[in-house]
C-alpha cells in the first residue's frame, strides 16, 4: 500500500492516519522550534558584545571574581587574566544565523 506519490505528497491516507501523521508532525515541529530557541539563547551568550561585557566586569577593581574573557573568531578564552587563560573551541558556525521554521498555518 503506497502512502507517498512520486512527488512525495501524502496520498491514500484515511482520516485516522492523517490525524496521527498531523499530530506527529506538530509534535516534532514543536520540539524543533524549542531546540532552535534554546540554540539562539545559548548563541547570544557567546556574542562578542556579551563576552566584552564580561571581560569589562572581570577587570573592575571591586569585582567579586577577577576574570578574563575574550572572543576569537571560533574560540572563547577564559582565565584569571590574559596570560593565564584556557581556549574553548566554539566552532566556525558560532556566529551563523539560527534557522527559522516557516510559520504554522493559522498561527
Amino acid at each position: 500500500m503506497e502512502k507517498l506519490s512520486p512527488d512525495g505528497a501524502v496520498v491514500a491516507l484515511d482520516e485516522k492516519e492523517r490525524a496521527r501523521v498531523a499530530q506527529a508532525v506538530e509534535r516534532e515541529q514543536r520540539k524543533l522550534r524549542d531546540a532552535l530557541a534554546a540554540l539562539e539563547d545559548r548563541q547570544a551568550f557567546f556574542s562578542v558584545i556579551t563576552i566584552n561585557t564580561l571581560r569589562t566586569w572581570g577587570r573592575l577593581p571591586d569585582a567579586e571574581m577577577r576574570c578574563f574573557f575574550e572572543r576569537g573568531t571560533d574560540s572563547l578564552y577564559v582565565g584569571r587574566n590574559d596570560t593565564e587563560r584556557l581556549r574553548v573551541e566554539l566552532g566556525a558556525s558560532i556566529d551563523l544565523s539560527v534557522p527559522r521554521l516557516p510559520a504554522r498555518p493559522g498561527a
